[in-house]
Order: structure tokens, then sequence, then C-alpha cells
């Protein structure tokens, strides 16, 4: 995986941790957390292995 690519999976992850922290009162639906990293829902669901390792 290019390092550009990591970095942006990494800053998008990030602003959906951010998120469910400021919504921890409120249920969180799967396509909600999507949006805010920009990814579709399924893509979102099932993230690179090499991002995982």
């Amino acid at each position: 995986m290019k390092t550009d690519t990591r970095e942006s999976y990494k800053e998008r992850i990030l602003r959906v941790l951010v998120h469910i922290q400021g919504h921890l009162d409120g249920a969180l639906a799967l396509e909600e957390l999507a949006a805010v990293a920009c990814f579709s829902p399924y893509h979102f669901g099932s993230p690179p292995k090499k991002l995982l390792t």
C-alpha cells in the first residue's frame, strides 16, 4: 500500500473515532460511520488487511 493511501486511511479512521467519542450517548449506524470516513458501508466494514498489519 502506498504511503499516501495509508495516511489517508489513518486520517479517515481517526475522524470516525473522534465522531464516535462525540456520540457515545446514541446509536451509531454503519452507514453514518462510513460517511464520516468517506467510505462506502461495504468498504468501511472490510478495511484492507494491509492497513491492519
